[in-house]
């Protein structure tokens, strides 16, 4: 009777510790194609903020260029009056804004998904699996 009862101890434990191994490889599926999909996702996001940042930049470039056409018109039209010393900063170049993606190295650091096991290798783990929780 003992030596039976050590068996089914024995057996109860292995028991759980399938059941348990069954549960986490089942979450662990679900959570790499998780990890696909996000790897996927980051790097479409990545993408977008280098498509913003190359608007951005343009969009600076191209107020710097008007400002610089108003800034040449109004010392064309009044430079030659104003004395230096009245107001210096008048002759101040356009202040020069950039915005520098550093998309590329944010990029490689995403690595790209792998995919999940070919699906006759998934299927016949869940299948193991499932046999061993009903056995």
């Amino acid at each position: 009777h003992r030596r039976f009862e050590q068996l089914l101890g024995s057996v109860r434990h292995a028991s759980a510790e399938l059941a348990a191994l069954s549960q986490f490889y089942r979450r662990f599926a679900v959570a790499y194609a998780a990890l696909c999909d996000e790897m996927t996702r980051r790097r479409e996001a990545v993408e977008r903020l280098r498509r913003e940042a190359e608007a951005a930049q343009a969009a600076f470039e191209a107020f710097r260029s008007g400002e610089e056409e108003l800034r040449a018109a109004f010392a064309r039209d009044y430079g030659g009056f104003l004395p230096q010393s009245l107001c210096p900063e008048w002759q101040d170049a356009v202040p020069s804004f950039s915005v520098q993606p550093r998309v590329e190295e944010v990029a490689a650091r995403i690595p790209l998904p792998r995919t999940l096991p070919p699906v006759p290798v998934l299927q016949q783990l869940q299948e193991q699996l499932k046999k061993a929780e009903d056995d």
